[in-house]
């Protein structure tokens, strides 16, 4: 919460029922002659909810994940993409952000030459919106665990390594273990 400071022109301003409870709090003295300021109203208000560069690249990246890999798929299938995503950041085996590792090499078939690209601007708000409500937990396809996925129709050597967890869509998921 930010803190906000406010005085008011005179303590007139505040409807009666506030008055009282202002005097309470010791904010005005209402035994003088004129009511005064004591103190000034503190107001509360919430901070606003604005992403730093570093948090708005990795939603970027992310939604280049949904766009590039998934956008063909049911919501869920998107959302589980991003989970592989995550899941991989969260292990040390892997790099520690999203855009490491979607960009790490013969990961992700859609990056060329460690380069992410851009989603469509006709597609950016609505795939960084799902991005954004994944990474703050509102959203999940109950894949957090999965490291691995692949299109139903090619069938990987190292399938046979991971534990299957699921189909979503035309994507197969697996856990390292």
């Amino acid at each position: 919460m930010k803190l906000i400071l406010a005085s008011l022109a005179a303590i007139g301003a505040l409807a009666p029922q506030f008055q009282a409870a202002a005097a309470e709090e010791g904010l005005f003295d209402l035994s003088a002659p004129e009511p005064v300021i004591v103190d000034p109203i503190r107001i509360e208000l919430p901070e606003p909810n604005v992403p730093t560069l570093a948090e708005q690249a990795e939603i970027d990246c992310l939604a280049s994940a949904i766009h590039f890999e998934a956008r063909g798929e049911p919501t869920d299938g998107q959302i589980a993409v991003v989970e592989v995503v995550l899941a991989r950041k969260a292990n040390p085996r892997w790099p520690a952000t999203a855009c490491g590792v979607i960009a790490q090499r013969a990961q992700f078939s859609f990056v060329k030459r460690g380069k992410v690209p851009k989603v469509p601007h006709d597609c950016h708000e609505r795939h960084s919106a799902l991005a954004r409500e994944v990474v703050e937990g509102r959203k999940t396809a109950g894949m957090q665990s999965a490291v691995y996925f692949h299109a139903d129709y090619v069938a990987p050597s190292w399938r046979k390594r991971v534990k299957k967890m699921g189909q979503i869509g035309n994507h197969i998921f697996y856990s390292a273990t």
